[in-house]
């Protein structure tokens, strides 16, 4: 059989004729067919994926996870994401994944963070008792802390979702090539990052109001009991005392007992943000207290010991180190405790990067004038 000689130029326009296979196949209509199909398997897929998430959300409940409580639907969403992301990247079409993998960050990032927040805001109306964990109001309305628990856990759970879709994605891109599938792989890292962040946000938000709420108003009445306008002590006094005073114990003890309850119902790092910002609150309170008093040698050698025995046994509640915390505190009790004046000249740096002392010269000079028994003409004419 005689072969047909065919001009490749009647198939192909001059400037369109395919250099090799691949390219040829974007010009078949078997091509054209699947990318046709696709497009109809991306509209079906958003669909499903639009509805099964508002299902979450609607029937959403509580779950317990490292014995706390968390919604369900941090699981439920992240579950339908993985199911619709793997389906995409079965299809074998760099613009089928592509097209599901950005729907699938919207979910997350827009609906689903947006969902926790308006639950956040609205449990936030609220009165929470933090302390007794009682609803005072409609008990319908979840606590704060759940919410906050779970924004936690989605972040705790969604490196798992992204491992996967960039194992989907290096498989996709040993069949098809890499040309074809590289931005995937920015889609799914700016979708990674971004969720870390807007999540992260919330996150914030919530441990600002689950701190204060912590720092109660008991805890308040406490620190303002503290013994400090005039902490001018005998020695019968300062000897009476084996270390903190009885008022800086009460505050110890309420202390921790808040912080006990927090660690019983938080996420473990929702619990460390959470502690660490009410020991700054505390810290707060404890440098304006110390700040407005007047001492002598003896007051401000019980003031150390009332500040070191505070932060001791916070680091114990929190089991966090926490002395960065108070350093500013620590200062200045330490200056509250010098023999003489010049003594601060073994302590003070007015380096703003120095990592053994943390107040600046006027403030060191404003504590220093707290000590009635310090000349006031040396302490005025000190210079650092």
């Amino acid at each position: 059989m005689e072969a047909l000689d065919i001009d490749e130029s009647e198939c192909f326009p001059l400037d369109t004729r395919p250099h090799d296979d691949s390219e040829l196949m974007r010009h078949s209509k078997l091509a054209r067919k699947v990318e046709e199909l696709c497009s109809h398997y991306v509209t079906i897929e958003t669909a499903f994926l639009t509805h099964s998430t508002n299902t979450a959300m609607d029937e959403d409940e509580n779950d317990t996870v490292q014995n706390v409580q968390v919604m369900k639907s941090v699981e439920d969403f992240l579950f339908l994401c993985r199911k619709a992301t793997r389906r995409s990247f079965m299809t074998l079409s760099a613009l089928g994944a592509s097209s599901v993998v950005n729907t699938v960050g919207n979910v997350l990032i827009t609906d689903f963070v947006a969902y926790l927040d308006k639950q956040m805001k609205k449990s936030s109306k609220k009165r929470f008792d933090f302390m007794s964990l009682r609803q005072t109001e409609d008990d319908d309305v979840l606590p704060y802390h759940v919410w906050v628990n779970s924004a936690q856990y989605l972040i705790d759970l969604s490196p798992k979702y992204f491992n996967d879709a960039t194992e989907y994605y290096e498989a996709l891109s040993q069949q098809i090539g890499s040309n074809d599938t590289g931005k995937i792989k920015v889609v799914i890292e700016n979708n990674r990052s971004e969720l870390q962040q807007v999540a992260s946000n919330l996150i914030n938000v919530g441990v600002q109001k689950l701190s204060s709420s912590a720092f109660s108003s008991k805890i308040k009445t406490l620190l303002s009991l503290l013994p400090f306008t005039s902490y001018e002590l005998t020695e019968d006094d300062f000897d009476a005392v084996d270390s903190a005073c009885p008022q800086m114990f009460d505050v110890i003890t309420a202390l921790e007992k808040e912080i006990a309850q927090m660690k019983d119902v938080l996420l473990p790092r929702v619990f460390d943000q959470t502690a660490l910002r009410l020991c700054q609150f505390v810290r707060d309170s404890l440098v304006d207290q110390i700040g407005s008093g007047s001492y002598n040698l003896l007051g401000g050698l019980q003031v150390e010991r009332d500040v070191s025995c505070l932060v001791s046994s916070l680091s114990r509640a929190v089991r966090l180190p926490i002395s960065d915390v108070f350093a500013q505190a620590v200062d200045m009790a330490l200056l509250l405790s010098l023999d003489d004046v010049e003594s601060v000249y073994n302590y003070y740096s007015s380096s703003p990067h120095s990592t053994t002392w943390h107040l600046n010269a006027r403030t060191t000079k404003e504590t220093l004038s707290k000590r009635t028994d310090l000349d006031a003409d040396k302490v005025a004419t000190l210079v650092l």
